[in-house]
């Protein structure tokens, strides 16, 4: 008896073998031209890499002389050019492709190919490339290449499943970008422009003008080390996206040196200054320990809270850039291979203006809240995105 062709996961129902077919015979290679200004004209910048939708709306991308590749509705966009970067869409509209695209016209489903070319197994072909420099598909290779398919309605099936995981995705993405500027907008308007004691918005029942002081009002100088009582488990990084994060279940390994005897003992409560440039922060970073325990390099600063500060106010404050940047700039000197030379004590005597210990609650119990919900929302894109990688493995056959 002859071995069953098909897909790891398969829709229920379904139980006819897939069939095997060279990709030349799924499609039509269209080359039609036109330089039609009435018609949008798609190049890769307009092309959201790997994702297979626009940037922009095609109308913004008329009234252009260019030539180009005449594509109809349904036509599939195949950017040949770096095949890796997948610049390629399945239109819903006629226009005009510039650049290095074939149009390819399908004559199995449109959606189910436009997802197998997403596969693996495709993208190991596509990327068996012509040329060094500007590596461009080999048509020869790819239309010969054998793919296995089923009959139209499963393919109008898998390509319905794996669409509707892409269009969660979408709204997740816009759902976080919204809240991202909603953070933005109400980190500029709770605190104070520069040079003002008081925000343009404040919560109800907070009038006092904020207090402009040294930062070691708030904070002070934690000097405990860990001795024999941490293990390497217990090491702790600190991101700029995600705060103070066990390094281990961040990174996948620990990178701490042979004994860690000396490092810095941490608390949920505690602020960490790490005095390590990035390119967006070059005199380093400060977060609060929200969430986990452990220690840190002794290269870091730990601080206590004092009872005028609250250590999620002050990361909120800090995690403005321009605010990070404006208070660290003045204390800290650079040395060789742009290392940073600051003082424990030093990094928190310049000046900051905050409100009363009660406002800063409030504040800072808003931002956790926003946060909460701008992680709830990562994590579900991380999961949708995962759930679309299983499926384009899973739902088509690899040989």
């Amino acid at each position: 008896m002859s071995e069953v062709i098909k897909p790891r996961i398969r829709i229920a129902d379904y139980n006819k073998d897939w069939q095997k077919k060279p990709f030349g015979e799924m499609v039509m290679r269209s080359s039609a031209s036109s330089a039609s200004p009435f018609l949008p004209h798609i190049e890769y910048e307009d092309i959201v890499s790997g994702r297979g939708y626009l940037n922009k709306d095609p109308l913004d991308k008329i009234n252009i002389l260019k030539q180009g590749l005449l594509f109809q509705s349904g036509d599939l966009l195949f950017g040949k050019l770096r095949a890796y970067l997948q610049n390629n869409i399945l239109a819903t509209f006629q226009g005009i492709a510039v650049g290095d695209f074939w149009v390819l016209r399908p004559k199995e489903n449109g959606n189910f190919l436009f997802n197998l070319i997403k596969t693996e197994q495709f993208q190991k072909i596509a990327n068996t490339s012509i040329g060094t420099k500007m590596p461009r598909s080999d048509w020869e290779l790819v239309s010969t290449a054998n793919y296995y398919i089923p009959e139209i309605e499963e393919q109008k099936d898998i390509a319905r499943i794996i669409d509707n995981i892409e269009i969660s995705m979408q709204k997740c993405e816009l759902e976080l970008l919204k809240l991202t500027q909603t953070k933005k907008a109400y980190r500029s308007m709770l605190f104070p422009r520069l040079g003002e004691k008081r925000p343009r918005l404040r919560f109800k029942g907070f009038k006092e003008d904020w207090d402009t002081a040294p930062l070691s009002d708030y904070l002070t100088i934690r000097t405990d080390i860990c001795g024999n009582d941490y293990t390497i488990n217990d090491v702790l990084s600190v991101s700029g996206d995600y705060g103070v994060v066990n390094q281990i279940a961040f990174q996948g390994r620990s990178f701490a040196g042979a004994s860690i005897a000396n490092y810095r003992v941490v608390n949920i409560g505690n602020v960490i200054y790490t005095k390590s440039p990035l390119k967006a922060n070059p005199y380093g970073i400060i977060k609060a320990a929200k969430k986990e325990e452990g220690v840190v390099s002794p290269l870091y600063a730990v601080y206590n809270t004092t009872d005028k500060g609250n250590a999620n106010f002050i990361q909120v404050f800090f995690d403005e850039e321009v605010s990070l940047n404006n208070y660290l700039r003045p204390l800290v000197n650079k040395g060789a291979k742009n290392t940073l030379l600051i003082s424990d004590s030093t990094a928190i005597s310049g000046m900051v203006t905050f409100p009363k210990i009660e406002e800063q609650r409030a504040i800072a119990d808003f931002f956790v809240s926003l946060d909460t919900l701008i992680q709830t929302n990562s994590r579900r894109l991380e999961q949708l995105k995962r759930i679309k990688s299983a499926c384009l493995d899973g739902m088509f056959v690899n040989e």
